[in-house]
């Protein structure tokens, strides 16, 4: 008989590779997201990763801090759950759509901010056909007389677009006597039945592990039409190609800086082809990533840290949005020339954050302003203050969108004009 023993499994790489990593890296990964699977195993393979599992148990106490200290209140976070699901970096999802004529049902991977790969099936009278799309920024593949079509991308690779839409009248009412956190809600799903539509009614679930959403259905009371998709493995890492490739060209005056060019470019995940001629650097890039898109990622940006004091000690006030009363600052903490490394991930109840190593430690304190470049300002709460060199900024951007500002501040580069 094989020995029983605990075996460590992290989603974001095959078990094979842990032995290779160092500790630190193991952390970086069991805070994205680690779970632990009891398993039999042969005991030689399992006497590889023992000396892993005492190292492993410290980093669960330290890396789920969040999990263990948070305390949801089901009635008022839920807003804070609905808005943290579109700021995931991917999902899995099934789903199935039933009208009065047609039933749908399709699967596929999202990759929030990027794209989507979807294929499933449509019925109706008696008759079956097959589906497969790709979805990818704007552009939208589909497979038409056996060959692939590049349209403009449509609701059907955008999976996010159309759980937005159901959930557009944002009225939730939580139901405690029914299974992990479930509430009923106000739908807008009116494209179902048009002529039943004030009949609609809709219910989400959310997981009472990280607070994401595992469910969504909405139709008539009497299921004889719905739509309805289920949702999971959150956050792993996906790659989604398009059936068909094309290389779209721009000059840039960038003489010297094609090696930060790339590197800026590879941080983000964008495919390129970079070959400087002369004084100026050719950029080649799928056509799928649009001009706009590409301007952004190689702006230039900076971020500004300051604290929040009282208004009788403050070096400046700062007005935020549509807030009456301003926010009193004082002076800068630290900017993008004091950032050294960072990374992007996950914390134990599903929150991408951002985390900056800093070149000196500085007084941190537990509220903060933070300014980047033409964003609006936010203030940003620190889970413990005190003299550091790291630093964990959760601020209001998709994962996606952190992981472009992370590569704009580790690689910088200087104006950037595509002409366009």
């Amino acid at each position: 008989m094989p020995e029983i023993h605990w075996l460590f499994r992290i989603q974001t790489i095959n078990i094979c590779k842990i032995e290779s990593l160092s500790i630190v890296e193991i952390a970086d990964l069991i805070s994205t997201e680690l779970y632990i699977e009891y398993c039999m195993i042969q005991s030689t393979i399992a006497e590889k990763y023992r000396r892993l599992v005492p190292a492993a148990f410290m980093l669960i106490l330290i890396g789920c801090t969040h999990y263990i200290d948070y305390k949801p209140d089901p009635v008022k976070d839920i807003d804070q759950w609905v808005e943290n699901f579109a700021n995931q970096r991917s999902f899995v999802y099934h789903y199935e759509v039933r009208t009065t004529s047609v039933y749908t049902e399709a699967q596929g991977v999202c990759l929030i901010g990027i794209g989507e790969h979807v294929t499933g099936v449509w019925r109706a009278d008696e008759q079956e056909t097959k589906f497969e799309y790709y979805g990818l920024y704007d552009h939208e593949y589909e497979k038409q007389n056996g060959h692939w079509a590049d349209a403009v991308r449509g609701e059907q690779t955008d999976i996010l677009t159309q759980i937005e839409r159901i959930l557009e009248f944002d009225e939730f009412e939580y139901l405690p006597e029914d299974e992990k956190y479930t509430y009923c809600f106000k739908t807008n799903a009116a494209f179902l039945s048009p002529m039943r539509r004030k009949e609609m009614i809709g219910r989400m679930k959310f997981s009472s592990r990280d607070y994401r959403p595992t469910e969504i259905w909405t139709g008539l009371p009497d299921s004889s039409v719905y739509w309805t998709v289920r949702i999971s493995g959150y956050n792993r890492r996906h790659e989604i190609q398009p059936p068909i490739l094309k290389w779209r060209k721009h000059t840039v005056e960038l003489a010297g800086h094609s090696r930060a060019l790339k590197k800026r470019l590879a941080r983000i995940g964008i495919p390129h082809r970079v070959k400087t001629v002369g004084k100026e650097v050719e950029i080649e890039i799928p056509d799928y990533i649009s001009s706009d898109e590409l301007q952004r990622c190689l702006a230039r940006v900076d971020i500004t840290v300051s604290g929040i004091v009282d208004a009788r000690v403050a070096e400046r006030a700062v007005e935020i949005g549509d807030n009456k009363a301003p926010v009193y600052v004082g002076e800068r903490i630290f900017s993008g020339r004091d950032v050294q490394g960072g990374r992007t991930g996950f914390d134990g109840i599903g929150r991408p954050f951002l985390e900056l190593s800093l070149r000196k430690p500085y007084d941190i304190p537990a509220r903060l302003l933070v300014e980047i470049s033409d964003d609006m300002p936010q203030i940003v709460n620190v889970d413990k203050a005190g003299k550091m060199r790291k630093i964990r900024l959760y601020i209001d951007k998709t994962f996606h969108d952190m992981r472009i500002l992370r590569a704009q501040l580790l690689q910088p580069l200087p104006d950037v004009d595509l002409g366009f």
